[in-house]
């Protein structure tokens, strides 16, 4: 939550705090968001970012960065 980090995103502390929180690597992560700026900070540091549009370019995105979808749950290939 912004208010614990002190900052708001695209502050890229943000991406960092949650990255060390769960204990990733940014190449492990997806970010989608409708917010373009958000999206550029996150793929800044390495995120797989997209800016959503809708659900046909979102579902093409994930096959073109090799994520899987199944049963609600993504799998990232690495």
């Amino acid at each position: 939550m912004s208010f614990e980090v002190g900052v708001m995103k695209p502050d890229r502390k943000i991406f960092e705090d949650s990255l060390s929180k769960l204990k990733l690597r940014s190449k492990e992560c997806v970010y989608v968001d409708d917010i373009k700026d958000y999206v550029e900070a996150a793929k800044a540091l390495g995120i797989h970012g997209h800016q959503y549009v809708g659900y046909d370019d979102l579902a093409e995105f994930f096959e073109k960065e090799g994520l899987l979808v199944k049963s609600a749950k993504i799998k990232v290939r690495l």
